[in-house]
């Protein structure tokens, strides 16, 4: 029994992953679907009291359970609040307009004092949900960010990345944020290295993101680090989310030029993701600006494809140096975006 339970909880078979999204899936569904005033009154059942302690048992099936589950609670949290607060918001517009009204009839005043008492409702189940996320942050999170485990480590980061998109006006500090820097230096597990990429780059994905630029400025180092990670998948995640911090212009030339150098990697999947990166910012950006400047510099229309063509032999001839066989660079240029015709075979061939 003690086998199957670990196969469940730590397994990575589709058995094992349908069981562990079950458990969280049920969990946050019964605080999404139970009465409001039980959300937010839930550090005081004995329930949770019991989950906390379980949290912190050596047993690590045990505490891989209550930990899921009470990361699943405080995603369930984070998505009410997020209803209480478009409620609340909703409710103060009305107010407003209300109060702007000229009329002073019986039944607007009745209206005023309805809504009024529905912000201070609202306002109050706010204050106490985010009472409840708070303490189920410091019970669950806090201590199993760096639980031994690193399932248990990467499903925390994962959640906090899911708690930020939900509710994003309390956790978007650095408070919460540098626990995502953390687990990009997780010297253990290429899953939690993996889950914090993730985390920040969903952040980004729901625009939610101009607060990151600070906490970016800070790690920026080692994300573009990890774009060597000995793990294939973070180091591919890691090319793409330096793609944010040069969009956001968070890295230099000589860091850009840096990132560009793992088009000779050996690994294919990297090579394609900074193929990407190069057909977005070096082709699509950098280059195609230089031309327009040339263009005005000369005041007459150049050749695209040749200056595209000596573009992009005077940047892999920087980076390849005497690289002999640029067959792999060339195919991996050849998969990425089209956006400046290098699907073009005889455009290929000239660069060879």
């Amino acid at each position: 029994g003690n086998e199957m339970l670990t196969d469940y909880m730590a397994g990575r078979d589709k058995l094992a992953q349908k069981v562990r999204r079950n458990l969280g899936e049920f969990w946050r569904k019964w605080v999404e679907l139970a009465p409001r005033k039980l959300a937010a009154e839930l550090q005081g059942n004995s329930f949770c009291k019991w989950l906390f302690a379980m949290s912190t048992t050596p047993q690590k099936q045990i505490r891989h359970s209550a930990a899921l589950s009470g990361l699943s609670i405080l995603l369930g949290l984070a998505s009410v609040g997020k209803d209480v607060v478009e409620e609340l918001a909703s409710k103060h517009r009305l107010l407003m307009a209300c109060n702007n009204s000229q009329s002073d009839t019986a039944a607007n005043k009745q209206k005023r004092t309805r809504l009024q008492n529905e912000v201070e409702d609202l306002s109050g189940s706010k204050a106490l949900i985010e009472g409840e996320m708070e303490e189920f942050f410091n019970a669950i999170f806090v201590h199993r960010h760096r639980d031994t485990n690193p399932a248990v480590r990467a499903t925390c980061i994962t959640a906090l990345g899911e708690i930020i998109d939900l509710y994003g006006p309390k956790f978007l500090t650095n408070h919460y944020l540098k626990y995502l820097g953390w687990a990009l230096h997780d010297a253990d597990s290429s899953v939690v290295r993996g889950a914090g990429l993730d985390a920040i780059s969903g952040v980004y994905a729901e625009e939610v993101g101009k607060e990151l630029d600070m906490f970016l400025t800070h790690f920026k180092d080692r994300i573009l680090q990890m774009g060597e990670d000995k793990d294939q998948s973070v180091a591919e995640r890691a090319i793409q989310l330096a793609a944010v911090l040069v969009r956001r212009e968070i890295v230099d030339d000589t860091q850009k030029e840096a990132l560009y150098e793992g088009i000779v990697d050996d690994r294919a999947g990297v090579r394609r993701a900074t193929a990407e990166l190069v057909a977005e910012v070096y082709v699509g950006k950098d280059l195609t600006t230089s031309y327009e400047d040339a263009c005005k510099q000369q005041k007459k229309s150049i050749d695209r494809t040749s200056f595209m063509l000596n573009g992009m032999v005077e940047m892999l001839h920087a980076i390849v140096g005497d690289y002999e066989d640029l067959t792999l660079v060339c195919e991996a240029l050849g998969e990425a975006s089209d956006v400046w015709g290098w699907g073009d075979c005889g455009l290929m061939c000239e660069v060879l």
